[in-house]
């Protein structure tokens, strides 16, 4: 589990292999009351259990959180011709 990345005033930056296996744990009352982890995901998952993965990193075990997906033009032409 990765601890200091959930708290107040922290932005953490990961690769997509964080988006398996990897807890983010919110402890940080400061944060929850804010609306929770928040979750920028900027890149096409090649699965969709993947995409699922990582919005679930936002709101664990009934805490709240958010989610978006942001990816530039190039990509989304890439993946869709």
């Amino acid at each position: 589990a990765i601890r200091k990345a959930a708290t107040s005033r922290q932005a953490t930056f990961t690769t997509k292999f964080f988006g398996r296996g990897m807890d983010f744990m919110c402890h940080d009352d400061r944060l929850l009351e804010a609306g929770g982890v928040h979750i920028i995901h900027t890149f096409f998952c090649v699965d969709k259990s993947e995409e699922v993965q990582i919005q679930g990193r936002t709101a664990r075990q009934g805490k709240k959180g958010s989610y978006c997906m942001l990816l530039c033009d190039e990509d989304i032409h890439k993946q869709f011709g």
